[in-house]
């Protein structure tokens, strides 16, 4: 299987809006966490860039918007919903849908992933599996945080971060199963700054950098 996707899930991977949950949008719930600025109106703008395999860094025309638009009520738990604009280097648009909450100290989707932690930097915060069309794995991927104490620079500025790791095992036969690693960077009072992630096939990898944004 050809050029299988692999992305850093935290608030860059979305998901299409699933049907059978009861979803009614709501504009008027404010809330809070230090990772991810969660009121409505808030929105953040990066720009693609691809990195070689000697790390040299090219921008590209790729652009992605996320704001929160408002908050729904899934199964009795308040959410925030982020549209994705993702924009093409055709031009081309398209739009993705995620529900995020603040739960104990971690952001959780709807389906209870935990996307993010604050403190907790000794456990697997989730695992996912892709298999392929016969039932076989394509490839693991288990995330983790890191306290980086490092500063990240973006277009946007300069940030001190922590980070969600991934860790992909590609398990097909005949591949290369060595390691290959996911990062999103997030910033205190300002959300995720910086993500890498790549495709399994190529040796190059991608990176999505904050260029503007807007948080209460």
């Amino acid at each position: 299987m050809k050029n299988l996707f692999v992305v850093a899930v935290s608030i860059i991977v979305f998901a299409s809006c699933q049907k059978g949950n009861d979803i009614n949008i709501n504009i008027n719930i404010n809330s809070t966490i230090n990772y991810l600025p969660l009121d409505i109106g808030n929105y953040w703008v990066y720009q693609e860039f691809n990195i070689d395999a000697d790390g040299i860094s090219t921008e590209t025309s790729k652009f992605d918007s996320i704001i929160i638009v408002g908050d729904t009520l899934i199964n009795n738990n308040t959410f925030y919903v982020f549209t994705k604009t993702k924009m093409y280097s055709d031009g081309t648009e398209k739009e993705f849908i995620d529900f995020l909450r603040d739960s104990s100290g971690y952001i959780v989707d709807e389906n209870g992933r935990r996307r993010f932690s604050e403190d907790n930097f000794i456990d697997t915060i989730y695992k996912e599996t892709q298999l392929g069309g016969l039932g076989d794995t394509i490839y693991t991927c288990s995330y983790r945080m890191e306290n980086t104490e490092i500063m990240i620079s973006v277009p946007a500025g300069e940030f001190e971060v922590l980070n969600v790791r991934g860790t992909v095992i590609d398990k097909r036969e005949n591949h290369n199963h060595d390691p290959r690693y996911t990062n999103s960077y997030y910033a205190n009072g300002v959300g995720r700054v910086l993500s890498s992630y790549f495709w399994l096939e190529a040796p190059d990898s991608m990176e999505s950098r904050l260029i503007r944004y807007h948080v209460r």
